[in-house]
């Protein structure tokens, strides 16, 4: 049995369940779990301030889908400080709902980040909000969970058919480059390519409609846009461009 921050948690699946290859190096624990935790210890006043820029355009992206196709609701699946839905979603949307491990929701209610705050276990099966979105966003959590199925099912309970589904997560090839073949960070249980994404949301019963590639942090687009070029003609091993992203619907049942 898998254990991390004194918890009995399921053993972890192969790699090929999600779309990774065989031989894949996975991480055997989630340790970016708050569990335990004061605010202090997980929530450090760097770690708050950072929280500002990374996948800052992951929301400017779903800030524009809002904008442009008139969208009234939206929920964040590991939304952490709420800072980003307050500089990015707050002024186009004002129902904003928020779910993570108690120390961000704490840390949200006590910044005062606009919107509805919920502390949940995102490994949990169990989440209901008893509600649908016109906008789910979910940036850069899915490689922090051991297993991240009951997250997607948690995301297609709370869509209709019109429902924009924003997923990112860190590529792997763009990070690491071409051959790698595990995950080296601490805190992330694996890491995908763009196609094996894909792959593995499709086979989930998601639709992916858009795929595009955005810095880390915020980053200007424009300023890395010559390593991303030599990237996609295959004369750099990695890009700056690391923060794949993409825009979803419900399959068609």
């Amino acid at each position: 049995m898998n254990t991390t921050a004194g918890l009995e948690l399921p053993p972890i699946r192969p790699p090929e369940d999600f779309f990774l290859p065989k031989g894949y190096l996975q991480q055997s624990g989630a340790y970016s779990r708050e569990d335990d935790l004061s605010d202090e210890v997980y929530w450090t006043p760097e770690r708050i301030e950072t929280s500002r820029v990374y996948q800052a355009h992951v929301y400017n992206w779903a800030a524009q889908l809002i904008a442009a196709q008139h969208l009234t609701s939206v929920l964040d699946v590991g939304c952490g400080t709420g800072l980003k839905l307050a500089a990015f979603i707050h002024p186009v949307c004002a129902d904003i709902q928020g779910i993570d491990q108690p120390a961000g929701i704490r840390v949200a209610r006590r910044l005062r980040s606009p919107g509805l705050y919920s502390e949940v276990d995102l490994e949990s099966a169990s989440i209901d909000l008893h509600r649908t979105f016109d906008l789910i966003l979910r940036a850069d959590v899915i490689e922090h969970l051991l297993d991240p199925d009951p997250m997607i099912e948690m995301i297609k309970r709370h869509s209709d058919n019109r429902t924009c589904i924003v997923l990112s997560t860190p590529d792997r090839e763009r990070l690491h480059g071409r051959d790698c073949m595990a995950s080296t960070k601490r805190e992330h249980v694996r890491e995908w390519s763009g196609t094996e994404f894909c792959a593995y949301l499709s086979d989930r019963g998601l639709s992916v409609d858009t795929q595009r590639s955005f810095p880390a942090d915020d980053t200007p687009i424009e300023r890395e846009a010559a390593q991303e070029a030599l990237f996609q003609q295959g004369h750099a091993n990695t890009s700056p461009h690391r923060c794949q992203t993409v825009l979803c619907r419900l399959a068609p049942s």
